[in-house]
């Protein structure tokens, strides 16, 4: 599982290149804490970034960070622009994999996936209508919100 992506609000980081990229993920952005929530048994990262790039056809997400604990953290994972099935590296993501939605230019969602139909914990990353600041919102299976 992403330990590290159980996190929140992230501010946009000092990147020309987001500011220059028509996707409104594009760029890197860097956890702000102190604007952060993180439910009880979920401790906040010491620091957390998060790239998106897109290459061609496909999106990539690349989470680097320090976990509460102190050890570095790093995950990724890529999806079609449009959506689709979320193709993690060896060992990373969860069981049955995960499917990334584009609500619109601004809101993706991550669910993972589950046998037998049963809905999955999710992730919703939305970017505010200013550009300035991406919102990562995540939810267990029941739906409660773990981060924000």
């Amino acid at each position: 599982m992403i330990r590290t992506l159980l996190c929140a609000t992230l501010a946009l980081g000092p990147s020309l290149g987001l500011l220059l990229a028509a996707d409104a993920f594009t760029g890197t952005w860097r956890l702000d804490i102190a604007k952060s929530t993180f439910a009880s048994d979920n401790p906040a990262p010491k620091a957390l970034t998060l790239t998106f790039t897109e290459q061609g056809a496909n999106r990539t997400q690349t989470l680097k960070g320090v976990a509460a604990d102190g050890s570095a953290t790093s995950t990724a994972w890529t999806a079609p622009v449009i959506g689709g099935t979320v193709s993690f590296p060896a060992g990373q993501g969860p069981n049955g994999g995960a499917s990334l939605e584009v609500v619109d230019e601004k809101t993706l969602v991550m669910t993972q996936n589950h046998p037998k139909g049963k809905v999955g914990a999710s992730r919703t990353y939305q970017v505010s209508a200013d550009g300035k600041t991406l919102t990562l919102i995540q939810r267990r299976e029941d739906g409660q919100e773990r981060a924000r």
